[in-house]
C-alpha cells in the first residue's frame, strides 16, 4: 500500500494533537461531523466536541472547506478526533456582524436577570440586554422573560471583548421608535424644553417634553448625576410625578428614541470663580459627606466638594458621615472639578509633648 501511494505521489498532512488542517465536510449528523482531512482516515468531530458546537452545526453544509484543529491524531476506531470550535464560533460572530448590518433579527432565550438587565444565549454564545432596551411591558418585571426565547436585534458586535448588546425593543417596538426618531430631528443640542415628570426611580427622571412651537412630544431622561450640581441621594425627596421641569438637551439619542437631558445646567454652576472663593493653600470648614477607599469626601458647600485622600488621614483619626472639620485647600482642578484636600486637627494628638 505505501508503495502504491508514492507511486502516485500522494502526500498526507502529518498528525499530531494541535496541528491545523483544512477539513471538507462529508457529513453533518445528529451526534457527529465526518470530514475529509487529507489524511490516511476520516476527521471526526464527536462527543464531548460534538457537543461544544451542537447549536452550531447547522452552519455546516457538505462540500465545505474550513479550518480544524487535531484533538486525537489517532482513535481506536482509527478516526482523527478533530476540533470545529474556534472555526465555527468566529463564523457566528461574523453572521452576527451581517445581522447587525443589515438589520436582521435574532432569536435569544433569556437566561437569567442580572444588574442593569437581562442575560441570554444565542446558540453557544452569550448577550445583554440592557433594561432601557426591553419591550417596555417587561422593563418593570424583566423576570417574566427567564426561560423564554424571543426575537432582537443586534445593537453591539465586538468579539475580541466577547461583547454582545441586543435589543428587544427594536424588534416589538419598530414602528414607535422609527417615528419617534423621525420627531426628535426637530430638536437640537442645547436646547432648552420644558415637560411633565411621569416616571421617577432611583436613578433617573423620566420626562414628557411638552408639544411646542410645532415641535412634537417626545421622552427625555434626566440622569440623577444631572439633576443638581451638589450629591444627590433620593429623587422622590426633591421631585414628584406630574411635577414640571425645565431642562437643558444635552445629547440627541436616536438609538434609544430619547432626548439626554439636564436640570442642572441651568443652574447657575457652583464652579465659576472658584479659585477666588477657596484658594490654594486657606483653611476652609466642611461637612464629611461621603467616607470611602478614597479617603473622605468633604462639601464646602452645595455643588463643591474636595477629597482628603486616605495618605493624607492622621492614624487613628476615623471620620464620620455629617461631621463638621476644618480643611486646608491643596490644589483645584477646575477642568475635572477636583479638590485636594487636607485635614486640619482642632485637638492634640494622643502623645503630644
Amino acid at each position: 500500500m505505501e508503495d502504491l501511494l508514492r507511486d502516485q505521489k500522494v502526500t498526507f498532512t502529518p498528525m499530531r494533537r494541535g496541528t491545523h488542517v483544512r477539513a471538507t465536510i462529508l457529513k453533518v449528523d445528529s451526534n457527529e461531523i465526518l470530514a475529509d482531512i487529507n489524511a490516511k482516515s476520516y476527521g471526526v468531530v464527536a462527543g464531548r466536541e460534538f457537543d461544544a458546537v451542537a447549536d452550531l452545526a447547522g452552519m455546516l453544509q457538505e462540500g465545505m472547506v474550513v479550518d480544524a484543529e487535531v484533538i486525537i491524531p489517532e482513535m481506536e476506531s482509527g478516526e482523527t478526533l478533530i476540533s470545529l470550535r474556534k472555526t465555527l464560533v468566529n463564523s457566528l460572530w461574523d453572521d452576527l456582524v451581517r445581522a447587525k448590518e443589515t438589520h436582521r433579527q435574532i432569536h435569544v432565550y433569556a437566561v437569567k436577570v442580572i444588574s442593569g438587565g437581562v442575560l441570554v444565549e444565542y446558540k453557544s454564545l452569550r448577550g445583554f440586554i440592557p433594561q432601557m432596551q426591553l419591550d417596555p411591558s417587561f422593563q418593570s418585571n424583566p423576570d417574566r422573560l427567564v426561560n423564554t426565547s424571543f426575537a432582537v436585534q443586534v445593537l453591539e458586535v465586538d468579539q475580541q471583548q466577547n461583547r454582545l448588546v441586543l435589543s428587544q425593543k427594536e424588534v416589538t417596538q419598530k414602528e414607535q421608535l422609527s417615528s419617534m426618531r423621525a420627531a426628535l430631528t426637530n430638536y437640537e443640542e442645547g436646547d432648552t424644553v420644558s415637560g411633565t415628570l411621569h416616571t421617577i426611580d432611583n436613578y433617573s427622571l423620566g420626562v414628557t417634553i411638552t408639544k411646542k412651537d410645532n415641535k412634537p412630544e417626545v421622552p427625555g431622561i434626566v440622569h440623577i448625576s444631572e439633576v443638581r450640581w451638589e450629591r444627590v441621594d433620593n429623587l422622590g425627596e426633591l421631585y414628584k410625578v406630574g411635577e414640571s421641569v425645565s431642562a437643558k438637551i444635552v445629547r440627541i439619542d436616536m438609538s434609544e428614541g430619547i432626548l439626554q437631558l439636564s436640570i442642572k445646567q441651568l443652574l447657575p454652576d457652583p464652579w465659576e470663580g472658584i479659585e477666588k472663593k477657596y484658594p490654594a493653600e486657606s483653611q476652609v470648614s466642611g461637612t464629611v459627606v461621603k467616607i470611602s477607599n478614597l479617603g473622605a469626601f468633604v462639601e464646602l458647600q452645595k455643588g463643591i466638594e474636595g477629597l482628603i485622600h486616605v495618605s493624607k488621614i492622621p492614624a487613628g483619626k476615623e471620620f464620620k458621615e455629617g461631621e463638621k472639620i476644618a480643611v486646608i485647600i491643596d490644589s483645584l482642578d477646575t477642568q475635572n472639578r477636583k479638590m485636594s484636600l487636607s485635614f486640619v486637627p482642632t485637638s492634640k494628638p494622643i502623645g503630644y509633648r
